[in-house]
């Protein structure tokens, strides 16, 4: 199967400045770091190092800062290979999330790279800072030894009574092209999620959008074509798992994409979807047929 090229308009795209921000060099002199955040302070609390939202810093973050294992599942009587990389748990109205011992590799590589918890926050923050909704970050430490990580803690807000999109009570043309401006709004941003789907997609009270899920996320400055259809393509791939979502509304999530962002042949743009999809499920078939021999 051959595809035409994407023709892209040259419609200038709102970026932010700071293209490396995720590395740990530029996280500690960057202007969007903590370091320069007077919405956090430090905090020593529990024997961890904390960077706190100053705001939010009521008794039950404190209660939680003192002690954040104590609200997570116990992993010393598990198996090391049953281990989980992540742990959560819901307190109050935080959301703790904790990022557990990983391979020796990649504690070996955890040396020279920002830690996960902290690139979620830098993540959230940013977008924060940018105007698109995801779960405000209010704390955020790192256990290390001798520079290798051992755990890293992000808390963050609850959403109450948020639903994902395949719950959406609201109008499912009017949710596709918000979902489709939202979506838009992250990649002129310079974002890509990598694993964008229908359950990393909330509806708040409100009926506002969040983004949730933010580990696989990553900053670009500018998001080149290929990129943006991977996380299209992703996102059609889960949507067709949903019964909720058609694939009229999948085509109309699309063809307001292409508008917000200015791409005139949207009709391209899906045939590029079909064409990853194909060949996505067609490497999952040889996985899984491999994988019976």
């Amino acid at each position: 199967m051959r595809l035409a090229p994407l023709r892209v308009s040259n419609r200038p795209v709102l970026t932010v400045k700071h293209d490396g921000l995720y590395s740990a060099c530029v996280f500690a002199n960057s202007t969007r770091s903590l370091r320069h955040d007077h919405e956090f302070q430090h905090l020593k609390a529990g024997g961890f190092n904390w960077w706190v939202r100053c705001a939010s810093l009521d008794d039950n973050l404190r209660k939680l800062l003192e002690n954040p294992d104590r609200c997570l599942q116990d992993l010393a009587s598990l198996p090391a290979g049953d281990r989980p990389s992540t742990s959560v748990a819901r307190v109050s109205n935080l959301f703790l999330k904790r990022y557990n011992c990983a391979s020796p590799g990649k504690m070996l590589k955890s040396i020279f790279r920002i830690a996960p918890a902290q690139r979620a926050f830098c993540l959230a923050r940013h977008l924060e800072q940018v105007g698109i909704l995801t779960p405000r970050a209010l704390a955020v430490a790192n256990k290390r030894c001798a520079r290798v990580l051992l755990r890293s803690y992000l808390v963050t807000e609850t959403i109450q009574e948020a639903s994902i999109l395949d719950q959406c009570q609201a109008d499912r043309i009017e949710a596709a092209r918000n979902v489709a401006a939202l979506v838009a709004r992250l990649h002129d941003e310079g974002f890509i999620h990598r694993d964008l789907n229908p359950t990393n997609v909330l509806f708040d009270q409100g009926d506002r959008l969040l983004f949730v899920d933010l580990d696989t996320m990553r900053y670009l400055r500018v998001v080149p074509p290929r990129r943006a259809l991977d996380d299209l393509a992703r996102f059609s791939r889960k949507a067709l798992l949903s019964s909720r979502i058609s694939r009229t509304g999948r085509a109309r999530f699309l063809k307001e994409y292409c508008r917000l962002r200015g791409f005139a042949d949207w009709c391209s743009w899906w045939r590029h979807i079909e064409h990853l999809n194909c060949l996505e499920y067609g490497r999952l078939a040889r996985k899984s047929g491999a994988a019976c021999r």
